[in-house]
């Protein structure tokens, strides 16, 4: 009898050991957990990279199951102002490489000329994030907004117009301020051979070399033509530089040691272009297309107009760092009325044809 208790209390015992670890086993095999957290990469444009225009910002990503989002911070340095974009995961390539345009243009915009953005520094943050909720670390690049040709308030020559031109001898100078917020690369100066007989002036040009301009200003004045003769210039690198220029304005590369005693007079219209080391970041991967930012105007440092109604006046002490805020729209230095009262005594939107109207008499002695 009790073998018999014994056998049937045993085995619904044994199946119940057996059964329990099975069903265990089964709920134990849920569903994948994601534990990954995405990772994140900027590699375009280059760090530190001066911007011309609408620009590209571009990078890689990646996640065990794929990003969900990329949350993107453009960060003004100087102002803390930011603005939010977020890019979605069907923007993003391969589930692996990303990119969005930045600072669009509009013309209606005319606090920044255009632009979206104004001029300056900008630190740009990304963060990825996938369906689960992890985010990867934000990643961060600095990178320099620049939309406004370098500001240029001429000295010397001082004459516009059918005014009686500035004369030079032997030595010619150029005088002036030079305000960027980055690097001027170049100074082009081109001269228009005026008839002052029929007073017309020629479609024919005469550019001239001018390098190391950096240091130039209204009280240290750049030399860019003397006259020198080939003795006299020797193997010197500057003297035959500036021999060279000299030369060129009277369009005959000769040395004039055989005339020396007499005079030529000949008349040019001036026109002067700066350049600044701006580029253009559409395409990920190149290091900068384009020119920089070029001057379309420059401003006239006479005494009737400019110099005595902005620059010494006490109510604005303008200079032309000053000049170039106002023009990019950043100035803090004005009010919208005083702005409005400076831009009545300069020539905005003259041409660079109204900006040649800036004529030396250059004498050959």
């Amino acid at each position: 009898m009790s073998t018999r208790r014994y056998t049937r209390f045993f085995f619904p015992v044994f199946f119940l050991i057996v059964l329990i670890p099975l069903v265990s086993c089964q709920v134990g095999l849920g569903s994948a957990v994601d534990t990954q957290v995405p990772t994140l990469q900027i590699t375009y444009p280059p760090a530190s990279s001066v911007i011309k225009g609408t620009f590209s910002l571009a990078g890689t990503c990646d996640d065990d199951q794929g990003v969900s989002s990329i949350a993107v911070n453009v960060r003004n340095i100087t102002t803390g102002s930011s603005t939010p974009y977020t890019i979605s995961s069907g923007d993003i390539t391969n589930g692996t490489n990303w990119k969005i345009s930045l600072n669009a243009y509009d013309s209606a915009n005319t606090a920044y000329n255009g632009w979206q953005f104004p001029d300056g520094k900008y630190e740009i943050t990304v963060t990825a994030s996938d369906s689960a909720g992890h985010t990867s670390g934000s990643s961060a690049r600095t990178v320099i907004i620049d939309n406004t040709p370098p500001v240029l308030i001429l000295s010397s020559p001082l004459k516009t117009g059918s005014d009686e031109a500035s004369t030079y001898g032997r030595t010619i100078n150029l005088a002036g301020d030079i305000a960027d917020d980055n690097t001027v690369s170049t100074l082009a100066m081109t001269l228009y051979p005026y008839n002052t007989a029929t007073k017309t002036l020629s479609s024919a040009s005469v550019s001239l070399d001018v390098t190391d301009f950096s240091q130039m200003s209204t009280d240290n004045p750049l030399i860019i033509a003397r006259y020198y003769t080939a003795a006299e210039a020797g193997t010197d690198t500057t003297k035959l530089a500036l021999r060279k220029n000299y030369l060129k304005i009277y369009n005959d590369g000769s040395d004039d040691s055989s005339d020396i005693g007499t005079a030529e007079t000949k008349t040019y219209y001036c026109g002067i272009i700066l350049t600044d080391n701006a580029k253009t970041y559409t395409t990920a991967g190149d290091s900068g297309t384009g020119t920089g930012n070029a001057t379309s105007v420059y401003y006239i440092n006479n005494t009737t107009g400019f110099y005595d109604k902005l620059m010494t006046e006490s109510t604005y002490n303008l200079t032309a760092l000053k000049l170039k805020n106002i023009l990019n729209g950043t100035t803090t230095e004005y009010t919208a009325a005083q702005i409005t009262a400076i831009k009545t005594f300069w020539p905005l939107r003259e041409t660079l044809r109204r900006a040649r109207r800036s004529p030396p008499a250059l004498l050959r002695r």
